[in-house]
């Protein structure tokens, strides 16, 4: 038994002049092959006005039909083996050349898919060779236009074996697809040529019942059987065949039978035959943009368009082709994505007074038009691509909803990237704009290599610009880089991100005399932010001395400069500093050197969470100095105006989440105050105590909210360091609210264990 596939079959569509409807037969022909299970390959050989893709972008998402767009097809082909031959030494090196041809690599790096991946339910395989890409390589890289006119068809038939690279791309594609549909230019010179004579098994000549088409394909039709006798199959495909049943249609069809048969070489059968099996009726409902018959019709099995190039398929391809069913939701998605809809920029101005989930479904709508549109070819006009990102920023802010607005976001900045690649001079401030806004406010959406990649973009948008806002905003991004990848870990990448820091800071105020104050600020802050990135790299790799140095070197930056030009920047970054050396290992900073440390980090980091965040370790080396109740009183007045700044809240919220995090905090408040009672009481430290005990309060609320994830364990720890925390406040007259924890019944049923273990077992 023979196990062998077939050879697929390769039909070009031809038409004398252009405007008959050949290229949509073709596109509809191979779509509706496709879905009836062959594995179908279109090419485009119309190299002065290829489009067929066009009839599939409702097929595609907006990405992947702009990678269609921009990926290399048949004159990259031609202008690459051309560039192989040249390259040839001696004969080794030419039979390597052409065993990679007869192997079709040289094509197979070609092929795209003109079906999104997962599209359909069904495997569907609708592939496609396009006629190149937007620049060529020739070996220079130049427009598709100039490619094409510098393209010699003669030097290539006639020195760079044209025959063979035709030969072996027509087995390959035999060899690999069932159908191979050829989209041909008019006329019979060089690529017309080459699709109806060198390449097909079969030709489909379309035409429309006029004197001038009829007398034109009869003419193709004899040349080609001149050329190659029987070889080749032709077809009589009238289309958009009209006023049927009338004497002026019984007329031009008796004509065309005649030239076909007088001229063309057909049998007055096979001529009658084709025009009756084969015409395509002219439908007043066909629509005047590139698209797929059974995507506009309301029914496709009642549809005349959709059933005349169902018949049509049979016919050419000699297998069944069934009436496509598609799901409602696959239709709309095409025919959203065929039909690009443009607002009026007064109705964008407008949007952000509508419900924002339906500003925000318009809006993508909205840009998925304007990719449709662009990936077209249209002229999108700048006022209305403005207007467009104003109402998405507009939008943005409105929806209270962060996931929601980062998409129509990234949508937006998705649209600016396909309009920078054609014309950066007039888009890229935009993207960069936007780039930028999104950065600022959504970077904690993205995971460390997302955020990576858009530092890194904003970085190469910027690197060639020369004006000193540019340069700051440079030296802003790295630095954010740096960071991001100092949080990955990836102290190699940090490292190197941190010496182009270096390089673009260094001399920057001498070599820029005329900077504002607050320009000559950001230079300082990046500097004293290159000793915080520098420790942290340390700390990555275990050299803590190293990083204490660094560290170290920092806060001297930050003394020289002017307290009262202090940026919320350059407080972050010392509040860090001070973070960072008060978490040095044992032995590497003094422990009264620690506690100066953890008293400035509260002291300068009243606005910042990370001091609630680090309370339980900046509280340890303050405790640990308790002979020094003055440094207890210094930290506890800067912990009171983060309390006052941030709210108790931020506390309670952190702290209280967690048992285990709950009982370590009251424990160090719990030694801060005792450390306190030493001293005499005034009304600066009543308040202090007060605060405290606030403190403790609302984190045992935080904890019995959730007190179902309280194991009793736990909660016995947390109400005995409580006990002891209440007897301390109660000398000052202040309650800590044990009861929160259900205290009556705790004590009856811990009282047993307290007696029988001592503190340490607790």
């Amino acid at each position: 038994m023979n196990n062998e596939i077939a050879p697929g079959k390769i039909i070009t569509f031809y038409s004398y002049k252009g405007g008959v409807g050949r290229t949509m037969s073709l596109a509809n022909v191979a779509f509706l092959a496709s879905l009836s299970g062959q594995r179908v390959l279109v090419m485009d050989w119309d190299l002065e006005a290829p489009g067929v893709n066009y009839y599939f972008r409702g097929l595609l998402e907006a990405a992947d039909a702009k990678a269609l767009k921009d990926s290399p097809g048949l004159l990259d082909i031609l202008w690459k083996w051309s560039a192989a031959l040249k390259a040839v030494k001696d004969e080794n090196d030419l039979d390597r050349e052409v065993a990679s041809l007869t192997k079709g690599e040289l094509f197979s790096e070609c092929v795209r898919s003109l079906i999104s991946p997962g599209f359909f339910n069904s495997d569907t395989t609708l592939d496609f060779v396009g006629a190149g890409g937007r620049l060529i390589k020739t070996p220079e890289l130049v427009p598709y236009e100039e490619a094409l006119a510098n393209f010699s068809w003669s030097t290539f038939f006639e020195k760079e074996a044209g025959g063979l690279v035709l030969d072996s791309l027509r087995n390959w594609a035999k060899a690999n697809y069932d159908l191979i549909l050829i989209d041909s230019r008019t006329g019979l010179a060089d690529v017309a040529g080459i699709c109806t004579m060198q390449l097909p098994d079969s030709v489909a000549l379309c035409f429309i019942l006029n004197r001038q088409n009829i007398d034109g394909v009869a003419k193709v039709a004899s040349a080609i059987r001149t050329k190659r006798k029987d070889e080749v199959s032709i077809r009589a495909v009238p289309m958009r065949v009209a006023r049927r049943d009338t004497s002026e249609e019984s007329d031009a069809r008796a004509r065309a039978i005649s030239e076909l048969t007088r001229v063309g070489g057909f049998s007055s059968v096979t001529a009658q035959d084709d025009i009756k099996a084969l015409s395509v009726i002219a439908d007043e409902n066909v629509p005047f943009y590139e698209t797929l018959a059974p995507f506009t019709a309301t029914d496709p099995s009642l549809d005349l368009l959709t059933l005349n190039y169902i018949r049509l398929a049979k016919e050419l391809t000699g297998r069944d082709v069934a009436i496509p069913d598609f799901e409602p939701e696959v239709v709309e998605i095409v025919r959203r994505r065929l039909i690009p809809r443009h607002a009026t920029i007064e109705y964008l101005s407008k949007l952000n007074l509508v419900e924002p989930s339906r500003a925000v479904s318009e809006l993508l709508h909205l840009l998925e038009s304007a990719f449709e549109a662009d990936l077209e070819g249209e002229e999108l006009e700048e006022d209305y691509i403005h207007a467009l990102m104003g109402a998405i920023e507009s939008i943005s802010t409105l929806s209270g909803h962060a996931f929601g607005s980062s998409e129509i976001r990234i949508k937006g900045m998705d649209l600016l990237r396909t309009l920078y690649e054609t014309n950066p001079v007039k888009w890229k401030a935009r993207l960069l704009l936007e780039l930028i806004s999104y950065a600022e406010a959504y970077a904690f959406l993205l995971d460390q290599e997302e955020e990576i990649a858009l530092l890194e973009e904003i970085d190469v948008l910027l690197s060639d610009s020369s004006t000193i806002i540019d340069k700051l905003k440079r030296i802003k991004f790295r630095r954010a880089a740096a960071r991001v990848f100092i949080e990955s870990k990836d102290a190699a990448a940090a490292s190197q991100t941190l010496g182009e820091i270096f390089t673009l800071t260094n001399g920057f105020v001498k070599n820029n005399p005329n900077l504002a104050a607050s320009q000559t600020s950001e230079i300082n802050d990046a500097e004293v932010d290159l000793s915080l990135l520098g420790g942290d790299i340390d700390l990555l790799n275990d050299k803590y001395s190293e990083a204490v140095v660094k560290f170290e070197a920092g806060l001297a930056k930050i003394s020289i400069f002017d307290p009262d030009g202090f940026s919320s920047d350059r407080v972050r970054i010392k509040v860090e500093l001070h973070l960072r050396l008060v978490e040095m290992p044992a032995g590497f900073v003094r422990e009264v050197d620690a506690a100066h440390h953890a008293i400035n980090a509260v002291v300068w980091g009243r606005n910042s969470f990370s001091v609630i965040r680090k309370f339980n370790q900046l509280s340890q080396p303050i405790i640990r100095q308790a002979d020094y109740p003055d440094f207890a009183l210094r930290f506890c007045r800067g912990l009171l105006s983060v309390y006052e700044v941030r709210g108790r809240a931020n506390f309670s919220s952190f702290y209280g989440r967690q048992p285990v995090a709950a009982h370590e905090f009251i424990k160090n408040v719990t030694g801060l105050a005792k450390i306190l009672a030493v001293i005499d009481v005034d009304a600066e430290v009543f308040s202090i105590f007060e605060s405290l005990a606030d403190l403790i309060n609302q984190v045992l609320r935080s904890v019995i909210r959730r007190s179902r994830t309280v194991g009793g364990r736990n909660r016995e720890l947390i109400y005995a360091q409580t006990m002891e925390a209440r007897g301390i406040f109660a000398q000052y007259g202040i309650d800590i609210e044990v009861g929160l924890l259900g205290a009556d019944q705790l004590y009856r049923g811990i009282s047993r264990n307290l007696r029988a273990k001592d503190e340490g077992d607790l």
